[in-house]
């Protein structure tokens, strides 16, 4: 899509496959585990503006974004989660963006059950929209407590406690 926009972008991957892929099209690409400082340094980290973080090793991103921070602190982050602990530890760790792996195609699914089970519509969405905000605003909400189990169950029970709460009143 940025190729199309005529953005320029480099990339780096550790899939020769790709890397030659994407050379074909004729995009700057390095090959590579980005967790390395020489290759992150080559592709020019600390002159970017935007990196996005696609890997799929949790540790690995996790190790990632913090040499990128170390190597440029006013860049900006969009970083993957393969799941909501990851999300968690990403946001705590000054990720910006944080795109959950399966969360728009799980609201997607909820949406289509919710019509398929006579929801209207425009109803379907407005109910799935007001789960995901719920669901953001508790993912915020645990950031800081991202190592305390007990606090993270305890927010959790309290979270499907409101959104109950919140639907019922919804429905009235």
């Amino acid at each position: 899509m940025l190729s199309a926009r005529h953005i320029p972008f480099t990339a780096m991957d550790k899939n020769s496959t790709h890397v030659e892929f994407v050379k074909q099209l004729g995009n700057r690409i390095f090959f590579g585990n980005m967790t390395r400082l020489d290759l992150m340094r080559s592709a020019g980290v600390k002159h970017a503006k935007i990196v996005v973080v696609a890997v799929d090793e949790i540790e690995e991103s996790l190790e990632i974004v913090a040499l990128v921070k170390e190597q440029n602190p006013r860049i900006r982050i969009i970083a993957r989660a393969i799941d909501r602990t990851h999300a968690r530890r990403l946001l705590a760790s000054g990720v910006e963006h944080v795109i959950r792996d399966t969360f728009a195609s799980s609201l997607e699914a909820a949406t289509r059950t919710l019509e398929q089970l006579g929801y209207p519509e425009g109803r379907a969405l407005e109910v799935t929209e007001m789960f995901r905000n719920h669901d953001e605003t508790m993912l915020q909400n645990s950031v800081k407590h991202v190592d305390d189990i007990d606090k993270l169950h305890k927010l959790a029970r309290e979270g499907r406690q409101e959104l109950q709460e919140l639907f019922e009143k919804d429905s009235r």
